[in-house]
């Protein structure tokens, strides 16, 4: 009887491909001597009780940002503009809306990082099982980091601006 072995060669391939699969939408990126990440905070967390076929959602989450300045440089305050579109499901058409604004920035020495919260926004609907189609999601982001005269953008999808166009004002609070 003859056994199979893997060859190393094989097995790296196998973890590259898996780590590279594994990665979530909301990556690390550097443009411009910035180290950017963005990921979701939840504030609250209101969840109905599981019930036979359903399950509510209720949560308030801000995207949490992380700027790391890896120049050469210190660098100047400056400040941050989002905007963050959300899917409504609301009926089986849906909408979405943009939550926009501003948050003042640190000055940021070599190395340095901060986080910067975005503003609030709910996520709420109701769970079919394991069915998400009646639940709000995150759709898209975009953020701007002014410091003096530069601005740089971090996205997180070529099409932000074409689903923005679609995208109404959130209401205000």
């Amino acid at each position: 009887m003859r056994t199979t072995h893997f060859a190393p060669r094989a097995l790296l391939l196998a973890i590259v491909i898996a780590t590279f699969c594994g990665h979530s939408a909301l990556q690390a990126e550097d443009r411009n001597g910035l180290l950017f990440n963005v990921a979701k905070k939840t504030l609250s967390r209101e969840d109905g009780p599981n019930m036979d076929y359903a399950k509510e959602i209720a949560r308030d989450l801000v995207l949490k940002a992380t700027l790391k300045n890896i120049s050469m440089k210190d660098r100047e305050p400056g400040s941050v503009e989002y905007s963050i579109l959300i899917r409504r499901w609301g009926g089986e058409i849906g909408s979405t809306q943009r939550y926009s604004g501003t948050v003042p920035l640190t000055a940021l020495k070599r190395g340095q990082e901060v986080e910067v919260n975005s503003g609030q926004f709910h996520i709420g609907g109701h769970l079919h099982g394991t069915s998400r189609i009646h639940v709000d999601e995150l759709e898209a982001w975009k953020f701007i980091v002014i410091i003096g005269d530069q601005k740089t953008e971090f996205r997180s999808s070529a099409k932000f601006d074409v689903l923005d166009k679609k995208a109404t004002p959130a209401p205000a609070k």
